[in-house]
């Protein structure tokens, strides 16, 4: 009896799972269609994504990783520019994050939010892979901007998106009060390591 509602409950999950991928591929056909209404997003000409196509595939992502037993490791990128009021121009931001986009993987996302936030989506990255990625990023860079970085990974930090995007904003007003000494460093939860090669 056990053995049957067992097997039941995981074909109701996995029907939940193709469901929700489902709606999530009728949503991007859904922008797809306001886009040619609109025109094209002046994000899309430097490779980046808005802060809706980074919310959804971050969920996408996140499902798919809970299904195939897969790591999903989120980037908040907190752009330092000397001013104590902690504000970035939004060129400033547009230029840190072509930097981050040409030097990273063609499958990872990078998304500047309506909050002028930076955020990295590296799928398949447990966060030591992350940070080694981001030291081989910013190595390569000719001119590495000034950053703090702070990684939340699924399901090491939490099973959702809120959670995980709640625990970056934390560990950058964390970063942000200590002092770092022209460093870049990034923030893991546990511990906070230099990015110098």
């Amino acid at each position: 009896m056990s053995s049957s509602i067992s097997n039941e409950l995981e074909t109701l999950q996995n029907e939940n799972q193709l469901l929700r991928l489902k709606i999530s591929e009728l949503e991007d056909q859904l922008e797809s269609l306001r886009r040619g209404r609109e025109g094209e997003d002046p994000l899309e000409g430097f490779g980046l994504a808005d802060e809706r196509y980074f919310s959804r595939r971050l969920r996408e992502s996140i499902l798919a990783a809970e299904r195939y037993a897969r790591f999903v490791s989120v980037v908040l990128v907190g752009i330092n520019n000397g001013k104590s009021d902690n504000s970035t121009s939004s060129q400033a931001t547009l230029d840190a994050a072509t930097k981050l986009r040409n030097e990273l993987r063609e499958t990872d996302l990078v998304a500047i939010a309506d909050s002028g936030r930076v955020y990295l989506l590296l799928e398949e990255a447990e966060p030591h892979q992350a940070v080694l990625a981001l030291r081989r990023v910013l190595g390569e860079m000719v001119n590495p901007f000034p950053a703090d970085y702070c990684l939340a990974c699924y399901p090491n930090d939490s099973n959702r998106e809120e959670t995980l995007l709640e625990l970056l904003e934390h560990r950058l007003t964390e970063m942000k009060a200590l002092s770092n000494e022209g460093v870049q460093r990034v923030h893991l939860g546990s511990e906070v390591l230099s990015l110098s090669n």
